[in-house]
């Protein structure tokens, strides 16, 4: 330990160059003042989901090659790496638990990448992930090794939260960054949300007012964490961690978990305007910006709007396939950001002789598409703040090279392309002198106002003395602080605008309560009836009957009233489902390894902690949601339209058989029959039949014979070899969709086979078994097209 507390204080002395740094508790709460650097102007460097891994080697090897000189060059303030440090996972990604390597790794690939940086270790921040929970029964012991390897572990950082604030000449910027990973760590795939407690929510309410009471000097307030809050619970009471965080007026909330493989727009606007509209952004918001703008002043300027609570939640890359790392930069309180891809780079084939390009970050004007929608406007109707900011556009560059030129382009898109409207040379600010480089042009920005947010478009050119051109993304800009529109795709509004801790419950009541519908109310509807005559006549009317919105809403409900009547298949699926409402669904070993098995449920997990002998249950919900809703969806719905399809095929078969019979001897035995058959297999078109008054003799074997023999001897006449009935075309296509339900079943099971151990899962009845011994059930007991059936 001796060498690792030399080697921080050598970081700290070389930090010390350009930072003064006060604290009265390192471990939670800190100021640092900042010197030698532009006047009101920050900028931080954020890394998340690393995800180091023993499998995949090549993601710590790049990080060692290339975060260490890109900070170097960057020169952050803070370093934010948000979550995910180890990916605890197998080869095959099924299996899921620490693995103290990876830690190892971590440990020295941090270690390696702050002395390549040149930059004091206390700088860096690190939280814990979901990955990083995995199979952990508590903080602090044995198996969490992130509180024996990461950097908060190094610098005594033990609490969940962590305050930051930076001091630049008048303007202070407050940054919290909170561990809201599951106190009792289950391994996955039931470890995917993030989980605040009541006593975190005060902590964090109390971190980001500590500047309150202080109105002399404006303060921009972000926060950071690891989950999105779409993929963040409610706490015990109810409290939200959106709620404190528009309470707060906090300029930006940080995070990850969720890559890009989703999408590259992961970003979303939160704004609380009334409690109809809270009530329906707790379940989902269509667009990142959901809320529509009225250019009404005196609607903008009235008492109401006078605290405007909004944020924007910045989701970012991961480092594990996308090779990301994003740069935010607040200037005089207006964040903006800028990602740097490393897969779009160019590197040569010798790693010593790396150059990292030059990166761009405008820091004004905003990118329209992502500054605050209602306070920015507000501010601007009502001037409520200086605008003298307006009268630059502003930009940090960073570049291991000599920069000989800057320059802002502006363009014009009103002609339906971008059309060059002005070109100006950027001056590098006189404050800019060893912390970073920020570049200003004066301009007359009163020429740029128009109502539309996406008129004029900004970028950044820079030149190396090499001759090698920089630019930065073109974007779009507003002077009137109007906000342009954003909008996600089909995958980012399902990861960013659907609230799932919120919609578990619904989603899941809704499909129980669905599908004892569809097993109870054809049951009632037939107790209801009881005319056996009345029924069949109804049966064959629909049968024969033609449109699209008989295939619609008739024909469904004919199969669904036919399954009712087959008893060992619809009592089978309604003793199913019960279970799956009452009864755990199966156990598995849910902690660490060796550790005693738990049982799942929709209601969560119930466990055994290594160390206590008192069930922990209701663990892991909403996690759970990845199994039970894909289950219910996805296997157990078809599961019962299938099953009751091949009921209602057979009966369907038996009554065409019938109609395309000589008709007279047949109705001879069917009048003396129709009233002993057995309800699930037969049913009689008595629509058909010259009398309509049934007959009800006793059955004998005579007649039943006679019937069979009926059957055989007509079919080659009753109907072509095409016919959908007669070969049983509909079966064989119902017995295909029965492999997909397999198929999709068993890959379902073998992924928690494999995540919770086999013993466990294969021994539990309620979850692998009742599928293919339903569809085998419905798959023999509709084979034989018996007309009289004991079944």
């Amino acid at each position: 330990m001796g060498s690792l507390a030399d080697f921080c204080v050598a970081f700290l002395l070389i930090g010390s160059m350009h930072l003064i740094v006060t604290t009265a508790d390192p471990n939670s709460r800190r100021t640092i003042e900042l010197e030698k650097g532009p006047h009101g102007v920050v900028w931080v460097v954020q890394l998340s989901d690393l995800h180091f891994s023993v499998h995949y080697p090549e993601r710590a090897l790049l990080f060692r090659e290339l975060v260490g000189k890109t900070l170097a060059m960057i020169n952050p303030t803070l370093v934010l790496i948000t979550g995910d440090l180890t990916d605890g996972k197998s080869k095959d990604h099924l299996t899921m638990r620490q693995d103290e390597n990876e830690w190892r790794e971590y440990h020295d690939t941090m270690k390696d990448t702050i002395a390549k940086s040149g930059l004091p270790e206390d700088i860096f921040y690190d939280l814990r992930g979901n990955h990083d929970k995995f199979g952990v029964p508590f903080p602090n012991g044995s198996f969490d090794f992130f509180s024996q390897y990461s950097i908060s572990a190094y610098l005594n950082r033990t609490g969940n939260v962590k305050s930051i604030t930076l001091l630049n000449n008048g303007w202070k910027h407050l940054f919290v960054g909170f561990d809201n990973s599951m106190t009792i760590g289950l391994r996955g795939p039931t470890n995917l949300f993030g989980h605040p407690t009541d006593e975190l929510i005060s902590e964090l309410d109390v971190e980001l007012s500590q500047w309150d009471m202080q109105l002399s000097e404006p303060v921009t307030k972000v926060a950071f964490g690891h989950f999105p809050l779409s993929f963040t619970a409610a706490t015990e009471t109810g409290k939200r961690l959106e709620d404190l965080f528009a309470k707060h007026s906090i300029s930006t909330y940080l995070c990850g978990h969720l890559h890009t493989k989703f999408g590259r727009n992961l970003q979303r606007h939160h704004i609380q305007l009334s409690p109809t509209s809270k009530y329906f952004q707790q379940y989902f918001q269509l667009n990142a910006h959901d809320i529509a703008i009225s250019n009404n002043e005196k609607q903008f300027c009235s008492s109401d709007n006078s605290s405007i609570k909004e944020f924007w939640e910045w989701e970012m890359g991961d480092w594990r396939k996308s090779r990301i790392m994003r740069i935010i930069a607040i200037d005089e309180g207006h964040a903006s950001f800028v990602d740097v891809d490393y897969k779009m780079m160019s590197w040569p084939l010798d790693n010593t002789s790396i150059t990292i390009p030059t990166i761009i970050v405008p820091t004004f004007p905003l990118d329209s598409r992502m500054m605050q929608r209602m306070s920015s406007l507000v501010a601007q109707e009502c001037r409520f703040n200086n605008l003298s900011i307006h009268g630059s556009i502003r930009a940090l560059v960073f570049s291991a090279n000599s920069i000989i030129s800057v320059k802002a382009k502006l363009y014009d898109s009103i002609s339906g392309k971008l059309d060059l409207a002005m070109e100006m040379k950027m001056m590098k600010h006189s404050d800019s002198i060893e912390r970073g480089d920020l570049y200003i042009a004066n301009w007359d920005w009163k020429m740029f106002m128009d109502p539309s947010p996406n008129r004029y478009w900004l970028q950044i050119e820079a030149v190396e003395d090499s001759g090698k051109h920089a630019y930065s993304q073109i974007r779009p800009f507003s002077v009137n602080l109007k906000a342009a529109p954003l909008k996600w795709t089909w995958q980012e509004f399902w990861v960013m605008g659907c609230h799932w801790s919120s919609l578990y419950q619904p989603l899941l009541w809704f499909i129980f309560v669905f599908l004892l519908a569809l097993l109870l109310v054809p049951k009632l509807l037939i107790f209801y009836v009881g005319n056996e005559n009345q029924f069949n006549r109804w049966a064959s009317n629909i049968l024969n009957c033609k449109g699209f919105g008989n295939f619609l809403f008739k024909i469904p409900s004919w199969i669904m009233l036919e399954a009712s009547r087959n008893r060992p298949i619809w009592w089978s699926q309604l003793l199913h489902l019960f279970y799956l409402i009452f009864f755990p669904w199966f156990h598995g070993q849910v902690l660490v390894k060796d550790s005693r098995n738990g049982y799942m449920s929709h209601k969560g997990w119930t466990v055994i902690l290594p160390e206590f002998m008192i069930p922990q249950s209701g663990i892991g919900v909403p996690d759970v949601l990845v199994i039970v809703l894909p289950h219910l969806y996805l296997v157990v719905f078809p599961l019962l339209c299938v099953v009751s399809s091949l009921a209602a095929e057979k009966v369907a078969c038996q009554m065409h058989y019938l109609l395309k019979s000589e008709k007279k001897e047949v109705e001879v035995l069917v009048k003396r029959t129709v009233d002993t058959r057995a309800s699930e297999d037969c049913v009689t078109p008595n629509s058909q039949l010259n009398d309509p008054k049934p007959l009800s003799p006793k059955v004998d074997n005579v007649n039943i014979n006679r019937l069979s023999t009926l059957f055989s001897e007509h079919y080659a006449k009753a109907c072509t070899a095409s016919c959908i009935h007669c070969n049983r075309w509909i079966r064989k296509a119902l017995i295909g969709v029965c492999f997909l339900i397999l198929w999709s079943h068993w890959k379902q099971s073998k992924a928690l086979v494999y995540a919770y151990g086999a013993k466990a899962v294969l021994s539990s009845p309620g979850f692998v078994w009742p599928v293919p011994l339903l569809l085998a059930l419905a798959v023999w007991k509709t084979k034989d097209l018996n007309y009289i059936s004991n079944a």
